[in-house]
């Protein structure tokens, strides 16, 4: 007689990272989306669940796979302050091609050398050596831009029509009165509506 011995089963895992419970096709390494925080808490996620189900794994008889915890992100104020390169000596500025001058000098954090007015037009243009496409200038998080909404764009719109109403009331009177009050604030708010409008646009 023949007894079948089912052989323990390796748990499912990530071609990539190695982790189990998921595989390369949703693993989080391949997100570019999100923040760099945001992209540190899913792998933390998958971190602590990969120790559950490898846990379990190795109660049942399993080898086992130990996977690093995920370390924090460095900021780019971090990566900024990286110096791994010595500094790099030339005689000339690689970004204008231009013999280089002492007073006209630069050095980046990664150690190579520029002209002054050179690496300040390349970095509004990126935040990156030109050499080594280290970070040099990090990046300020911009601001959550706050603008009122559509209520109370009419809101203001009515108590700004009434100063020019109470100007207009030797000429005005009555239902004119009523009628010119709500042009002025339908024309004030249409316009307000249109600036916040292009303001919305330009910090999307």
């Amino acid at each position: 007689m023949t007894t079948r011995v089912n052989a323990l089963r390796r748990p499912r895992g990530c071609g990539i990272c190695r982790m189990f419970g998921h595989d390369r096709r949703n693993c989080h390494s391949h997100h570019t989306y999100g923040t760099h925080q945001q992209r540190y808490t899913w792998a933390m996620n998958r971190w602590r669940n990969h120790c559950d189900i490898n846990a379990t794994w190795i109660a049942q008889g399993g080898a086992g796979i130990d996977i690093p915890e995920p370390q924090p992100p460095k900021t780019p104020f971090e990566q900024a302050c990286d110096n791994t390169c010595k500094v790099t000596h030339t005689d000339e500025c690689c970004i204008c091609m231009e013999a280089l001058g002492e007073k006209n000098k630069v050095v980046t954090s990664c150690g190579h050398q520029f002209h002054f007015g050179c690496l300040i037009q390349d970095t509004n243009r990126s935040n990156k050596c030109p050499m080594c496409r280290a970070i040099i200038r990090p990046e300020l998080p911009k601001r959550e831009l706050i603008l009122p909404g559509t209520a109370a764009i009419r809101r203001m719109s009515v108590r700004t029509a009434d100063p020019l109403v109470s100007l207009l009331a030797p000429l005005v009177a009555g239902e004119t009165r009523d009628f010119v009050t709500d042009a002025l604030s339908q024309v004030i708010a249409e316009t307000s509506l249109m600036l916040l409008d292009t303001v919305r646009e330009a910090n999307a």
